[in-house]
């Protein structure tokens, strides 16, 4: 949710009016449900989905007249078998999507951009409100933390997995003790990257109990340093790429300095769904598909 503030807020220092898109109420079997949120320009679509096909396709259509008459809306979308065809879709459904104007010459939204993205970061409760057709307001409500996705190792897998899950919507950071893999091209320019010593991460660091960990370091060592931090962390998540050789050496190391059986079970190793993965690029598919069951399991 943070990065689509950004790109408002972005846009909006840029002098762009924007169109928020998203769906606030929904009912059967529909492509997303509530709080699926797009950002549509006068070019179309800018970032984020409401779910794709002839919906999201009409939607993005519809914001671009909005934009022109500088308004906001509310529409109802019915998808029933009945009523769909005209949309190209029979999901068998319905949503309700708000189509709220961001004004770049209106102070008070800047100020409220602000205010949620400084909120977000520092993962504090807000409502991000605009106004509809003058009395009403949409209103985005946030009142827990998404968590950020922190991971080790800044080689082929770091890059190819950062990228994709900030593709995704996570927050990233990518973090090494090699400055020469923390190449500043590599890396989409939302995901924070770092130089750290992997011996001290509790000087950097303060997971939070929500907190992804991915860990793709170069070596034995290095996991065994980041995976002793990890397990004193309360970490939803802790994911390890590794053979089973690698896995068994850290294991071991890890029980000699008091970790229990029950600690090195929340280890996710080998890291990812099982889908026969074999490049980075194929891995990274794997990990983020495990994260985004994580992520909904959570909702």
């Amino acid at each position: 949710m943070e990065k689509l503030f950004e790109v408002l807020l972005k846009r909006y220092e840029k002098k762009l009016n924007s169109m928020l898109v998203g769906i606030v109420e929904s009912h059967g079997s529909s492509p997303r449900k509530k709080d699926a949120f797009m950002i549509v320009g006068a070019d179309g679509r800018v970032y984020g989905s409401i779910g794709g096909g002839n919906l999201e396709y009409q939607s993005i259509l519809f914001a671009q007249e909005l934009l022109k008459t500088k308004s906001s809306h509310i529409e109802n979308f019915d998808l029933s078998n009945r009523k769909s065809a005209r949309l190209g879709m029979v999901c068998g459904g319905n949503v309700r999507v708000v189509f709220a104007f961001i004004d770049y010459t209106d102070v008070n939204i800047r100020n409220e951009l602000e205010k949620v993205i400084y909120s977000e970061e520092n993962k504090i409760p807000y409502d991000f409100r605009v106004k509809i057709d003058g009395r009403s307001e949409f209103i985005i409500k946030k009142d827990k933390y998404d968590g950020k996705v922190y991971i080790f190792g800044g080689g082929h897998l770091g890059i190819e997995t950062s990228n994709l899950l900030n593709h995704l919507g996570f927050s990233c950071q990518v973090l090494d003790d090699r400055e020469e893999f923390l190449d500043r091209n590599n890396f989409h320019e939302n995901i924070f990257i770092g130089e750290v010593d992997f011996e001290n991460l509790d000087q950097y660091l303060k997971i939070q109990k929500e907190d992804y960990i991915c860990i793709m370091t170069r070596g034995h060592v290095m996991d065994y340093e980041v995976e002793k931090f990890a397990l004193k962390t309360d970490a939803k998540y802790i994911g390890v790429v590794g053979s089973k050789r690698k896995i068994a050496f850290v294991n071991d190391k890890l029980k000699k300095d008091g970790f229990s059986d029950d600690d090195i079970k929340r280890i996710v190793t080998p890291i990812g769904l099982d889908i026969k993965a074999e490049t980075p690029e194929e891995i990274a598919v794997s990990i983020a598909a495990q994260l985004i069951k994580i992520r909904v399991e959570r909702i």
